[in-house]
């Protein structure tokens, strides 16, 4: 599509941000952060972003379920699985569930209430049963606690409360399923490489770099591609309490020409994002930045906020 000249200055002063919707966006090229291999962290946020194993970052606005850790080795043969339901809002989308497996052990994880509503919260199930009592052992061994706690801004100065819920994998390992205003963030941290060996799904390969298809060679280097490779299939266990469409064979829903992202309306809504997410950490505020954009309000940059206030 041609954009009229008059429209030229907004779009060069948007191209960082508009590179990251590129419905041709590809793996060529990722972010890379660095990385130490004895201490790796993978995640899923914001509008969804993600962070993979080796450090490279991409993004993902497919609707459905969304295989994030798989490895039927886990603990001597419990394995673990994680998934991520995601949801389009309007003009962007979030996780908005999330449910992880040890063993026979179901833990789910929904945000609810309005998202950006400083009101939201987070609802948990085990094995069906909701709000069930926590402390809880997932197969009878990796201890599910919930927290409360305040995140602010890199200068301290705007903070928002937190629901976390914390599965303690042993020895420094633990995944953080963290609620900010309704919306999800999945986070898995790893000091003991050995536990995770042969981990694969949409954080990555666990033992190879790069954006690899389920058989574990094949390159991939379209994200929409790459998202739509770790749909939970068919054959996969459905591990949310309720089926939600789509469902694989149907696959993922991608935002269409009704739900496109409002980052070419004015300079000001971009400006309003730049600060909004001033007092984001480096590594995160392009994505901050993406998102305020996208949902049109300030308030977004806060599931961006990390520094912990006790």
């Amino acid at each position: 599509m041609i954009l009229p000249v008059m429209l030229w200055p907004l779009l060069i002063l948007l191209q960082p941000v508009l590179a990251e919707v590129s419905s041709e966006s590809t793996a060529t090229n990722p972010k890379s952060l660095p990385h130490s291999q004895s201490h790796r962290r993978a995640s899923a946020s914001g509008d969804p972003h993600f962070l993979t194993w080796h450090g490279d970052h991409f993004s993902y606005h497919g609707e459905c379920d969304l295989v994030l850790i798989k490895n039927d080795h886990f603990s001597d043969g419990l394995g673990i699985l994680v998934h991520a339901r995601t949801k389009i809002e309007k003009t962007w989308s979030y996780v908005q569930h999330a449910a992880v497996k040890i063993g026979n052990d179901v833990l789910e994880i929904e945000g609810k209430g309005q998202v950006w509503d400083k009101s939201a919260d987070a609802a948990h199930s085990i094995n069906g049963e909701v709000n069930a009592e926590l402390p809880f052992q997932l197969a009878m061994k990796y201890p599910v606690t919930r927290l409360k706690e305040v995140h602010c801004d890199t200068n301290g100065a705007t903070c928002i409360e937190a629901v976390v819920y914390k599965i303690d994998l042993g020895d420094g390992d633990n995944i953080l399923i963290t609620q900010k205003w309704g919306v999800l963030k999945v986070g898995v941290t790893v000091s003991d490489v050995d536990k995770f060996h042969d981990t694969v799904g949409l954080m990555g390969h666990f033992n190879k770099p790069g954006f690899l298809a389920r058989d574990g060679i094949s390159k991939i280097t379209d994200f929409n591609q790459f998202g739509q490779e770790w749909q939970v299939l068919q054959s996969e266990p459905m591990i949310f309490n309720e089926r939600r469409a789509p469902q694989h064979p149907e696959q993922c829903t991608l935002p269409t020409a009704t739900t496109k992202r409002r980052l070419g309306e004015d300079a000001a809504l971009h400006q309003m994002a730049l600060e909004a997410c001033a007092g984001v950490e480096e590594v995160s505020r392009e994505f901050c930045i993406f998102d305020v954009t996208a949902a049109g309000t300030g308030e977004a940059a806060a599931t961006y906020y990390t520094a912990y206030v006790g």
